[in-house]
């Protein structure tokens, strides 16, 4: 993980429509209708995960919105899948404005 004084370097491949609303207006925020259009049928159990996962990550890091869902971002390239499509993004994000977590516990 890189690091640069208080931020911490992160990576993460998004959508242009994503990438569009960084370039626009300096931040974006997944939503939980955005999770139930991708996933469609299946997104019940995302919604789940996500939902465990947001009243767990506020203990560390106050939601900036009570509408807005996180992005997922790694800490190195290795981690990322980025088979999907859409853009990797490189991130420089305050530290004490993420939640890390080990993905293999």
């Amino acid at each position: 993980m890189d690091t640069e004084r208080d931020k911490v370097i992160l990576y993460s491949p998004q959508s242009k429509a994503v990438w569009q609303e960084l370039q626009h207006i300096g931040i974006a925020y997944s939503r939980r209708e955005y999770v139930e259009k991708k996933y469609g049928e299946s997104s019940g159990i995302f919604l789940t995960a996500y939902d465990e996962y947001l009243r767990e990550a506020e203990k560390i890091v106050p939601r900036p919105d009570p509408r807005a869902y996180p992005y997922w971002a790694f800490a190195s390239l290795e981690q990322l899948d980025v088979s999907g499509g859409g853009r990797l993004m490189t991130l420089s994000v305050p530290a004490d404005g993420a939640v890390f977590f080990d993905q293999y516990d």
